[in-house]
C-alpha cells in the first residue's frame, strides 16, 4: 500500500494533482504546493519524479537559515578553503527536483536571494563553485556541465488556518511560482487507506488512472481504466504494450460521497468493521472542522460531525496538532492492538487519551500550560459526544 497513490487532492476531478505536477515539471514551471501536514505534498512531488526517472533532492526551510545554507559552508580541507556540497547546488548540477520543504519559514532575504533563480533570467543567478568563486548558473552550464535546463524547483508549505503554518512570503516570491492547494483526505477515504495498511478490504469505489510517455514527440498521455478497458483521455483505447508501459495509480472521485446509496452503503461497512472506527473518524472531522470549518461542507462525515458540536464550541480556537492520515491509521491500529488486551471500553479510552496528547502538543508552544489545560477538557467533552469517553454519569469522570 505505501507504494500505491491515491489521488484525490485537487478542486477539479480531472485535473489531480499527479496530472497537474506532470504538467507543471514539464513545463519547467516554479511549484509551490499548499496543505496541512500528512497531505501527501513531498509524497506527490516523489511519485511523479519516479514517473519521469527524475532524481528528487530535499532540504527543510528554517527561521534563520542563511545562503551559505544553499551555497555551502567553507571548510578547510588540506590547507585550503572548500565548500560543502548541499541539496541545492546537487539539485542544479544534476538538474533533478528540488523540494524545498516547509518554505512558511523561509527568512525574506533568502526569498530575495532566490528570486533570480525563479525568474526567467535564472541564468544569471550566482552560487558557489567548490572553491568558492562567484559563478553564474549559465556559466556553470557553459563550463562545468551542470544541466541546469532540467532543474525543477518545488516547495511545500502548511497554511497558516492549520496551527502549523504562517504566511510569511513576499508578493514577488508568491508571483514566481505556481501554487497548487491539497485539500483534505476525506474520512472514508483515510479510513480506506488505514485498513489496506493493515491489510483489511474496504471496498471503496475507486478508479485507476494512468500516465503514458509517448516516444514519438517525449509527451505524457493520461489514461484512465473505464470498465475494464484502458484508454486515454479523448476515447482511444491503449494496445497491450501501452498498458504495460504505463505507470499507474488510484483517484478517488469526490463525487462518490455525494451519491447517498454509495455514501450510506460505505458507512455501514464502516461500522460492520465495530463501531469504534465510525466513532473515531467523526471525532477527527470535528477536530479538523474547527481548524477548518470548510471540513464540515466537503467531507464525507462533515455533516454528521458538524451536527454534533454546539455553536459555542466550533466558535473556540484551538492550537493543535493538525490531525492527519497518520493519526487516523495509528489510532486504527492502537485499537486493534489494544481490544484484545484490555476490552472494548479500555481500547477506545487508550487510543483516544493517545490522540488527545498527540493533538494537544501544538498547544504546548510557548509553554502555554494553562491553555492546554483548557484545551485538553474541551477535547475530551467533543470525545465524550461522540462515544469515545464515557460520561460522567456512567461511573467515570472528566
Amino acid at each position: 500500500m505505501e507504494r500505491i497513490y491515491i489521488a484525490n487532492q485537487g478542486d477539479i476531478p480531472e485535473i489531480d494533482e499527479i496530472r497537474w505536477l506532470v504538467h507543471a515539471i514539464s513545463r519547467r514551471n516554479n511549484i509551490a504546493l499548499s496543505g496541512d501536514p500528512g497531505h501527501g505534498k513531498s509524497s506527490a512531488i516523489r511519485y511523479v519524479a519516479s514517473i519521469m526517472k527524475k532524481a528528487v533532492f530535499s532540504r527543510n526551510c528554517q527561521l534563520h537559515e542563511q545562503t551559505y545554507d544553499y551555497l555551502g559552508r567553507p571548510m578547510l580541507v588540506n590547507g585550503r578553503t572548500e565548500y560543502s556540497i548541499t541539496q541545492f547546488k546537487t539539485a542544479l548540477k544534476q538538474g533533478g527536483i528540488l523540494i524545498n520543504e516547509e518554505t512558511s519559514e523561509m527568512p525574506r532575504e533568502i526569498q530575495k536571494y532566490l528570486s533570480t533563480l525563479l525568474s526567467d533570467d535564472y541564468l544569471d543567478f550566482v552560487i558557489l563553485d567548490d572553491l568558492g568563486n562567484e559563478r553564474s548558473l549559465g556559466y556553470m552550464r557553459d563550463n562545468e556541465g551542470w544541466d541546469i535546463e532540467n532543474f525543477i524547483y518545488t516547495e511545500t508549505f502548511n497554511p497558516p488556518k492549520s496551527n502549523t503554518g504562517r504566511d510569511n512570503f513576499e508578493f514577488s516570491h508568491k508571483s514566481r511560482v505556481n501554487p497548487f492547494n491539497f485539500r483534505d483526505l476525506d474520512s472514508i477515504l483515510s479510513a480506506y487507506i488505514a485498513f489496506e495498511r493493515m491489510g483489511e478490504h474496504f471496498s471503496i469505489p475507486l478508479v485507476e488512472r494512468g500516465i503514458l510517455r509517448d516516444g514519438s514527440n517525449g509527451a505524457y498521455i493520461f489514461t484512465e481504466n473505464r470498465e475494464g478497458r484502458w484508454s486515454t483521455s479523448d476515447g482511444k483505447a491503449l494496445s497491450s504494450e501501452q498498458t504495460r508501459l504505463q505507470e499507474t495509480y488510484r483517484y478517488f472521485d469526490r463525487s462518490i460521497i455525494e451519491d447517498r446509496d454509495v455514501s450510506n452503503r460505505l458507512t455501514g461497512e464502516l461500522k460492520g468493521k465495530g463501531d469504534f472506527f465510525y466513532d473515531f473518524l467523526i471525532f477527527l472531522t470535528a477536530l479538523r472542522g474547527l481548524v477548518n470549518p470548510n471540513v464540515f461542507s466537503y467531507d464525507s462525515l462533515g455533516e454528521r460531525a458538524n451536527r454534533l458540536l454546539q455553536e459555542r464550541e466550533k466558535s473556540e480556537t484551538l492550537s493543535i496538532v493538525y490531525p492527519d492520515q497518520r493519526v487516523v491509521t495509528d489510532g486504527f491500529r492502537a485499537y486493534r492492538d489494544y481490544l484484545p488486551r484490555y476490552g472494548e471500553k479500555a481500547a477506545r479510552m487508550g487510543v483516544t487519551y493517545d490522540t488527545l496528547n498527540r493533538v494537544l502538543h501544538g498547544a504546548l508552544k510557548e509553554r502555554e500550560l494553562n491553555n492546554n489545560s483548557n484545551q485538553d477538557t474541551f477535547l475530551r467533552i467533543i470525545a465524550t459526544e461522540v462515544g469515545l469517553l464515557p460520561r460522567p454519569e456512567d461511573g467515570t469522570t472528566l
